[in-house]
């Protein structure tokens, strides 16, 4: 059973600015926010854990975000930063953990990372209309390293970022019917995109 939870409280600021240049728009966000008595989830084992909280962790970033039309094409991009850390020294349990100690807990200190939330993101999308009644849409995703559940401590090694892409094709058959066909993946590659220290 889980401990008695106190209720999170999140306290913070955002500010951002968007620019317009033609045929070309930018929008970048600054965010930073302390989450006070945040929940997390602690291993017990390979399958199971609890939630509890945790004085203070914070998540800072950054978003950016591209846009632009030209003739029959538009392009965009967004580009995420995220740098999520504990704020305290604490231990948590993660009794699997190499570096556990003889509890099956780990030491984390202020400033580790918060796992399973990788750093940077970046999505790319584009619509091209290659006639009036078929529309391309190719796009891709990039994503970052990210430590393990488990590895509050950031002492293991972290998964590998990765690429996806993918491509959808619209065609308007007449003004109420549409076809479509999408394809997520691919070049059918296989990606890690979590992991628990078990």
């Amino acid at each position: 059973a889980d401990p008695p939870l106190k209720q999170v409280v999140a306290k913070g600021f955002e500010a951002g600015s968007r620019a317009i240049f033609g045929w070309f728009e930018v929008d970048l966000s600054y965010h930073n926010h302390t989450n006070h008595d945040d929940i997390i989830f602690q291993s017990t084992g390979r399958n199971t854990g609890l939630f509890a909280n945790v004085d203070e962790t914070k998540r800072e970033g950054m978003d950016l975000q591209l846009r632009g039309s030209f003739d029959r094409l538009n392009l965009g991009l967004n580009y995420n930063f995220l740098k999520a850390t504990f704020e305290d020294e604490l231990r948590v349990m993660s009794p699997n953990h190499p570096f556990a100690n003889a509890n099956g807990e780990v030491q984390v200190s202020k400033g580790n990372y918060l796992p399973s939330i990788p750093k940077h993101q970046l999505k790319a999308f584009s619509q091209f209309e290659v006639t009036k009644k078929l529309t391309l849409n190719p796009g891709m995703n990039y994503t970052s390293k990210q430590f393990l559940r488990g590895d509050e401590s950031n002492q293991l090694s972290k998964l590998d970022s990765y690429f996806l892409f993918d491509v959808t094709a619209i065609y308007k058959l007449t003004n109420s019917v549409t076809w479509y066909l999408q394809i997520d993946n691919l070049f059918d590659n296989d990606h890690e995109n979590f992991g628990v220290v078990g």
